[in-house]
């Protein structure tokens, strides 16, 4: 099959994640309770300073590539493998 031309969004597959649920699952990987991240809003983060806009979702969507036949491996397992190959 010849895939069309063209732009593909690539991310791991899995549910949508924000920044503070995935250092969460790092922490909780590494023998940390996942209580010890606190998620912050962009907009209290960001208060009194000067940031770039940032969209309120920022989702990739995957279909496009999984049209071609190609399935991504779940961030889950990737992040896993990656936290399991780190130093103690």
């Amino acid at each position: 099959m010849e895939a069309p031309f063209g732009v593909y969004n690539l991310s791991g597959a899995g549910p949508v994640q924000s920044w503070a649920d995935i250092a969460a699952d790092v922490f909780e990987l590494r023998g940390v309770d996942r209580s010890a991240i606190t998620p912050v809003s962009t907009e209290v983060y960001g208060a009194g300073k000067q940031m770039a806009p940032r969209p309120l979702r920022s989702a990739l969507s995957l279909s496009k590539i999984e049209a071609t036949g190609f399935e991504p491996r779940p961030v889950a397992d990737s992040l896993r493998d990656y936290v399991g190959e780190l130093p103690a």
